[in-house]
């Protein structure tokens, strides 16, 4: 999506430039607009290793690449009335309750998706892109804002892939995008977001799509 429009830029805004490099694109569980796995790793740690999990934390609250996944979509962030906190993820007033939580990297991250990843297939004119989301597998959509300004996790159970929740990621998407998603259903088992590539049915879907 970046590369889209770096090479737009480079040609005087022109959004069919990615096209003469690409001529099919199939985004399989991508988190077009973030994800609330990247908010638990910074939170919680754990399942980076739950040994050491006090380590993880440390470490992974210097990963950029996890503050760019931070889901920025509405509603990811709850008070416990359920309400959409006043202010997001990629907002530092949020992390309040985590003094190594770094300022810069939260600006660089709302930086980047406002850069490059808000409106993803914007300059992929004459691309044909098609989209795989997965919502056989239980996964976070948000996660509550407790008053004393930790943030807390539920039990998964919104429809997804394991990482990316597909319900949030359709609402952003615009009605010409949305014409564009191959949906999996609850009841086709493949594997969870981790191994999607490698499962048969995802496999044979991306070859469809990228041959058809």
């Amino acid at each position: 999506m970046a590369a889209s429009k770096l090479l737009a830029a480079r040609h005087g805004g022109d959004a069919t430039a990615f096209s003469d490099l690409v001529r099919r694109l199939v985004l399989v569980g991508v988190p077009l607009y973030g994800t609330l796995n990247a908010a638990h790793a910074l939170v919680r740690g754990e399942q980076l290793g739950e040994a050491v999990s006090s380590s993880f934390q440390k470490i992974s609250r210097t990963w950029p690449a996890l503050y760019q996944m931070l889901p920025d979509f509405r509603a990811a962030l709850r008070q416990q009335n359920q309400e959409p906190a006043a202010t997001g993820f990629l907002h530092a007033a949020s992390w309040q309750a985590y003094p190594d939580i770094s300022a810069d990297l939260l600006a660089r991250a709302l930086e980047t998706k406002q850069r490059y990843l808000r409106r993803p297939l914007e300059k992929m004119a004459q691309v044909k892109v098609s989209i795989v989301l997965a919502t056989n597998r239980p996964t976070w959509d948000h996660a509550v804002l407790h008053p004393d300004r930790t943030i807390g996790f539920a039990n998964r159970g919104a429809p997804g892939d394991s990482l990316v929740p597909s319900v949030p990621t359709l609402n952003r998407l615009t009605p010409v995008e949305r014409k564009l998603v191959d949906q999996i259903g609850p009841n086709e088992t493949i594997a969870e977001h981790a191994f999607l590539l490698g499962d048969t049915h995802v496999g044979e879907l991306t070859r469809r799509l990228l041959t058809g």
